[in-house]
């Protein structure tokens, strides 16, 4: 996707997980290609779902913001953060979110969280997802583009190979 994005000259936030499993932004391979990104102008933001790892360990889940920000800030410049905001699931993160947005604001630092409604004014919401395969949910990029509104795109780069794992045989 970085090479993609460079070669296009569009910059993007990857946004990762802390405390989710099977993620590590500190894993060698993903660590490096973290650090790539931000050298070449991308950013690095939070990907968290407090609510559901509060409610699984029993702490506070402003603390929990706390702790995987001070850890991503251990070794990146991270300026945002986005939640999970599943509307059908039990422990969405993006309610409570809103609600302590300015308490975790004043906390971390953190400038923005991808889910504010200013940043929804003036663009096109593009995000990918399973149905029962990778497509595109609402609308296509390419069709955005063409209408030259602005793109606010979602995607899981774990669903994205230059060459599949399986196809490498």
């Amino acid at each position: 996707m970085i090479d993609v994005e460079n070669e296009e000259e569009v910059k993007a936030t990857y946004y990762v997980r802390v405390f989710g499993s099977p993620y590590n932004p500190f894993d060698y391979n993903i660590f490096n290609c973290l650090k790539v990104a931000e050298s070449q102008g991308h950013e690095i933001g939070l990907h968290t779902n407090p609510i559901e790892f509060a409610e699984i360990n029993g702490v506070n889940p402003i603390e929990v913001v706390s702790a995987e920000c001070n850890v991503l800030k251990s070794q990146f410049n991270i300026k945002s953060m986005s939640t999970h905001r599943d509307l059908n699931y039990m422990y969405n993160s993006l309610p409570w979110l809103e609600e302590n947005w300015e308490k975790i604001k004043s906390m971390t630092g953190l400038k923005c969280q991808a889910y504010e409604s200013v940043i929804f004014e003036n663009s096109v919401y593009v995000n990918e997802g399973l149905n029962p395969h990778i497509c595109w949910r609402n609308h296509r990029p390419e069709d955005v583009i063409k209408s030259g509104k602005s793109v606010y795109m979602l995607t899981h780069n774990h669903w994205w190979f230059n060459n599949h794992p399986f196809e490498i045989r």
